[in-house]
């Protein structure tokens, strides 16, 4: 009985901290966002219970913002006896509230999905913004918890759809759908898979993320087999533009460490 009552007294100064938390201005999120995510938020007004930020999207150096900002209310979850603190957060983009729950050793974020134009793909690389893509990206991903606990090996972290792909560089449209996967590798590691699900630009590749920011990923790209001599003519200055061009096929390869 003496235990439940001290684990009701520090459940409730926990619940007193973080209606006190709440209150601080809406710019401490600025500082949450790990530096190596290719997310940052630039702005933000509001509080912490309730606010708006503005954020951008892509890697150092080629970061561009987001027109609509995000927006976040803070509500109170039920979980048995003691409420616990939970963020909602909106934007066009989701296709849906994405719920997030703090806890002791990390945050819980809700499975959720959103859509962007595939432009964005142009603040990862230069060599992709040179193609100007074009399109629509899906990012889908399961529930799953941001903290020291690690998934189990290979389970997907998160799916990347580019639908109705296309480059400002050809007029093939579309030039195909693709999909990256993100799965839990060996201890502190992410792989990552690209494959072609249709279109006459055959896209595959893979990679690790191992650590906080080490990334080494390879694409090839070449015309589909089957594909006629025109379409192939069509894909040429864009595989031209990815990288060296050698045997029908383009290698892309991404390096950045911290």
């Amino acid at each position: 009985m003496r235990r439940r009552v001290v684990a009701q007294v520090a459940g409730l100064l926990l619940v007193a901290v973080a209606a006190a938390f709440a209150v601080l201005p809406a710019r401490w999120v600025m500082s949450w966002v790990p530096s190596n995510w290719p997310l940052s938020i630039v702005d933000a007004d509001g509080t912490v219970w309730q606010g708006r930020a503005t954020i951008a999207v892509g890697v150092q150096g080629r970061m561009r913002t987001v027109p609509t900002p995000i927006e976040w209310r803070l509500v109170w979850g039920s979980s048995g006896w003691l409420p616990r603190p939970q963020w909602y957060v909106e934007h066009p983009w989701l296709n849906g509230p994405l719920l997030l729950t703090p806890g002791v050793s990390g945050v819980g974020v809700s499975g959720q999905s959103l859509e962007m134009p595939a432009l964005a793909l142009s603040t990862l690389d230069a060599r992709i913004a040179a193609m100007g893509p074009g399109g629509v990206l899906r990012a889908t991903w399961p529930a799953s918890f941001l903290g020291k606990a690690e998934r189990a090996q290979g389970a997907e972290l998160l799916r990347l759809d580019w639908l109705s792909a296309s480059s400002s560089l050809t007029r093939v449209r579309p030039m195909g759908q693709y999909v990256l996967t993100l799965t839990r590798g060996e201890p502190g590691a992410v792989d990552m898979g690209l494959k072609t699900t249709e279109g006459p630009l055959f896209l595959e590749g893979g990679g690790v993320i191992q650590g906080r920011a080490d990334v080494n990923f390879e694409v090839v790209a070449r015309s589909a087999p089957g594909v006629g001599a025109q379409t192939q003519a069509a894909l040429q200055d864009l595989l031209a533009t990815l990288g060296p061009y050698r045997n029908g096929e383009t290698r892309l390869r991404y390096r950045a460490n911290p």
